[in-house]
């Protein structure tokens, strides 16, 4: 159905090889456009919203859960009336073994139902399409929970209030939103980066956050609150900028600490994975000590799967990509090409040692956004260019009108399902005919 009718195993492999071979063709080409400083510049000013980041304090504040209902308790006089009852009730009958016949049972199942129909709890309408297998359900309105649904809402907006009241800075967030944590928040928020968003690009962000904190107007110290599906997200801006730090390339061998799972890790795991480490830098400084035979050594030791058949490279990184320990060695401003070193990160995550190579800085990364974007739109204009020195005709029946094909055999084939479909008709119509005649 994709491919259109006719199409067999050979047009489908003709087709993907030209459609892999196109793109290869246009990423070579966008790659190698010409992109000025002036061109790179433009394409920052007439679209910001797409280069630029903003950094902001973001925590969500869930609507309040109903609280659980109290069972009644029971009294002495309820129970002793209760008791008195079912003596009266049972008097001059054997209570040892009631008996329970046919008719008492359909008796209480009468009752049961004739009890459940007069209920004024109110039901959900369910609409079953068969033809197009849906389910429609139309909530049935229930007071009760539209009144709790108000005052749920009701005591999220004074919550939410209260909190922007009290945010005045961003230290003072942190502060705001202390007493409304659970406690299993409470741990997490004792890190006063963890309402911190840093370096947030448009993109990455939900429609309605990105609106607010992309508005041309917002300014240093805004604050709001954004209400939604029983639940508040609290924002805090702190600025909005175009990240200049530079991108940069390497290339890494992980020894990873402690590989097997479930187990802690111990000193002697951090110690053994220590010493391979510091045995693969020292093959590496005994050897050629060149970049081609870092890769090598990657490719043989490394546990990083992402990049170890490709020699442990990384290229073009952005800032906030990798964690702390190697970010910093790699953008130490005295770094230079050909630097090597071993540095350790333990996290919740991994553990491990890294043995890094420093190949090169690049430009930041909203540069190579914006030179991607400009080459791709010299392609889009040189390949418009092409379309039109062209003569093709498009076909809407699909590729086999576009790649040969045998078309005896397609016009057979086309044949033979009309048929089928006729023969089909006719059975379907002698089945209803015989149905009605059995009905008489």
């Amino acid at each position: 159905a994709i491919f259109g009718k006719g199409s067999d195993e050979a047009q489908v492999r003709r087709y993907i090889g030209d459609l892999f071979l196109s793109q290869l063709y246009e990423q070579t080409k966008v790659k190698d456009s010409e992109v000025s400083e002036e061109d790179l510049k433009a394409a920052y000013e007439e679209n910001k919203d797409e280069f630029e980041s903003v950094s902001y304090r973001m925590f969500v504040l869930n609507q309040a859960s109903a609280e659980p209902e109290e069972e009644p308790e029971e009294t002495t006089e309820t129970a002793d009336a209760e008791s008195t009852a079912e003596d009266r009730s049972t008097a001059g009958t054997d209570n040892t073994a009631a008996e329970s016949t046919p008719e008492a049972e359909t008796q209480k199942a009468d009752e049961s139902a004739g009890s459940s129909e007069n209920s004024t709890k109110p039901t959900d309408k369910v609409e079953i399409d068969e033809e197009n297998r849906s389910i429609t359900i139309e909530k049935a309105y229930d007071p009760e929970a539209k009144a709790k649904e108000i005052k749920d809402r009701e005591d999220l907006d004074k919550k939410t209030s209260d909190i922007l009241e009290k945010i005045t800075d961003e230290a003072s967030f942190n502060e705001a939103i202390r007493d409304y944590l659970s406690d299993a928040e409470k741990e997490v928020y004792k890190d006063e980066k963890a309402t911190l968003v840093s370096s947030a690009y448009k993109s990455s962000l939900q429609p309605e956050l990105a609106q607010w904190l992309f508005d041309p107007a917002r300014k240093e110290g805004d604050k709001t609150a954004i209400t939604s599906s029983g639940k508040a997200t609290i924002l805090y801006f702190i600025n909005r900028q175009l990240d200049e730090t530079p991108t940069y390339t390497t290339r890494h061998i992980l020894i990873r600490v402690g590989m097997e799972d479930g187990k802690s890790i111990q000193d002697s795991d951090r110690e053994a994975a220590k010493t391979k480490a510091e045995n693969i830098l020292k093959e590496y400084r005994d050897g050629e000590q060149t970049e081609e035979a870092f890769a090598a050594l990657a490719e043989k030791y490394s546990d990083d799967g992402g990049s170890k058949l490709n020699g442990g490279l990384y290229e073009n990184t952005p800032r906030g990509r990798f964690v702390k320990s190697y970010e910093e060695w790699a953008l130490d401003p005295a770094r230079k090409a050909g630097d090597i070193d071993l540095v350790y990160e333990e996290n919740a995550s991994y553990s491990g040692y890294h043995i890094i190579y420093f190949k090169s800085l690049g430009d930041p990364i909203w540069k190579q956004a914006a030179r991607l974007k400009v080459g791709q739109d010299q392609f889009t204009k040189w390949l418009d260019s092409q379309a039109d020195k062209l003569s093709y005709e498009a076909v809407e029946d699909g590729m086999r009108y576009v790649l040969p094909f045998d078309k005896a055999a397609a016009k057979e084939a086309e044949e033979s399902l009309a048929a089928a479909k006729e023969s089909s008709a006719e059975t379907t119509a002698a089945d209803e005919s015989k149905a009605d005649k059995t009905s008489e």
